[in-house]
């Protein structure tokens, strides 16, 4: 899939605006069988990124994928889609199992401009995408919740995502919609995917160990 993607940060944010307003932060699909994950990491100049095809009642891994390319854009705090999303359009067309929805390493509509990676990926990609991040941004205010181990997440007075922590000795996570699904069902099928044995969902955490691995073997 080719995409222009901006060229500096003015023009960044105005895609991100573009794009937050083509997300449709509500249910599409009836049924789920196969999620995709999707991870990078760096390796100097390098990145590598995992796809991973994840099917839900069998809880295995159905097609795996890895893809070596130039990092394009440095980190830079709110823009993460520079810097990921071009790995994750790029990995794509590897895929002979295309997935129901996919989750992305990063946030969806839980950003300042409603625009995370996962919102920007799924608006581009037309595909059902939730975002689950490691790390809260500071713009998040929290909202309790009937669940003790939930708080909702919100952005100028708009609801984004929820903070859930699996486990009382591991840090939240943060799940956010990015487009074709909702919030309670964003979470619903995170928390579907959750082990005792990982802070993120299995196939997260499986797509992680994979592009990690692939730094020593591409």
């Amino acid at each position: 899939m080719k995409v222009n993607f901006p060229e500096n940060l003015s023009e960044a944010r105005e895609f991100q605006k573009r794009l937050a307003e083509k997300a449709v932060i509500k249910d599409s699909l009836k049924r789920i069988s196969k999620v995709g994950a999707l991870d990078v990491a760096y390796k100097g100049k390098q990145g590598y990124v995992a796809g991973i095809i994840f099917d839900i009642e069998k809880k295995e891994i159905i097609e795996k994928r890895i893809l070596k390319d130039d990092v394009t854009s440095p980190y830079i705090p709110t823009f993460l889609f520079l810097r990921e999303v071009p790995f994750f359009l790029k990995i794509l067309p590897a895929f002979s199992n295309m997935p129901d929805l996919f989750l992305i390493d990063g946030h969806g509509i839980a950003h300042p401009y409603f625009a995370g990676s996962a919102t920007i990926f799924g608006v581009l990609s037309n595909k059902p995408a939730i975002g689950v991040a490691k790390k809260p941004l500071r713009y998040f205010n929290y909202f309790p919740s009937k669940n003790k181990n939930t708080k909702y997440i919100r952005i100028k007075e708009r609801d984004v995502g929820i903070q859930y922590r699996s486990n009382e000795k591991w840090n939240p996570i943060y799940i956010s919609p990015g487009n074709k699904i909702s919030i309670q069902s964003s979470f619903r099928i995170i928390k579907q995917l959750m082990s005792s044995k990982y802070k993120i969902p299995i196939p997260l955490h499986l797509a992680h160990l994979s592009a990690k691995e692939s730094k020593s073997l591409l």
